[in-house]
Parts: structure tokens; C-alpha cells; sequence
């Protein structure tokens, strides 16, 4: 419960009252590297899921909103060219982020156990 509350943005304060135990027990347990390791590692594994579920709703949603408003004789042409624009804008962002995880994953791959950032 600790290592949770932290690792979403409590304060310590808040952790401490969510997880049952004194401000200072929090103070300590952060003082204990693995500890802290534990809520480094949870931070990065909220970070990871948070930008996954961004991530499919814009794949999902914004592209499609995209693709309606480049496409619909109806709507304004200024509003089409934006929409055009923005698509060719992140494309290459998009693209250049997935290869760059994948030149990451292949880079931690190599390295000892004891340096990875991932576990």
C-alpha cells in the first residue's frame, strides 16, 4: 500500500495515513535504498501504463477524428488543411518514439542486471 501511494503522488504525509503508519515510518522506509528502489521501479511502471493507455487513445480516437475531418467534403477547408497538417506533424514523432524504445530495449538488453532501469 505504501510503495502504491507514493508511487501515484502522495505526499508522505498521505501515504503514511493510507498505508496506516506515522510520517515518520514513511521518512524511514524512503531512507532504505531498496525500498526506495521498490518506489522508483512502481513510479516507472505507472509512468509505462499511463503512457500506454494515452497512447491507445490517440492511435485510437484522435486518429480516427483525424481521418473524419481530412476526408468530409462538409467541413471547412482551413479545418481539413489543419487536420492534414497536424496528422503529418506527429506522424514522424510517433514513428521515431517506436524506434527508439525499441533501440532502448535492445541497448538494456546488453547491460548487467545491477544497470538496467527496467527490471
Amino acid at each position: 500500500m505504501l510503495v502504491a501511494a507514493l508511487a501515484t503522488g502522495a505526499t508522505q504525509p498521505e501515504a503514511a495515513r493510507m498505508a496506516g503508519m506515522s510520517e515518520r515510518t514513511v521518512r524511514r522506509r524512503l531512507d532504505e535504498p531498496a525500498f526506495a528502489d521498490r518506489v522508483a521501479a512502481e513510479r516507472r511502471a505507472v509512468a509505462t501504463r499511463t503512457a500506454a493507455r494515452i497512447t491507445a487513445l490517440a492511435s485510437r480516437d484522435a486518429v480516427a477524428v483525424l481521418r473524419e475531418l481530412m476526408v468530409d467534403a462538409n467541413v471547412a477547408p482551413s479545418v481539413r488543411l489543419r487536420a492534414a497538417l497536424g496528422a503529418l506533424t506527429v506522424a514522424p514523432a510517433w514513428r521515431d518514439n517506436g524506434e527508439l524504445e525499441a533501440t532502448v530495449t535492445a541497448l538494456e538488453a546488453r547491460l548487467p542486471q545491477e544497470w538496467r532501469l527496467t527490471p
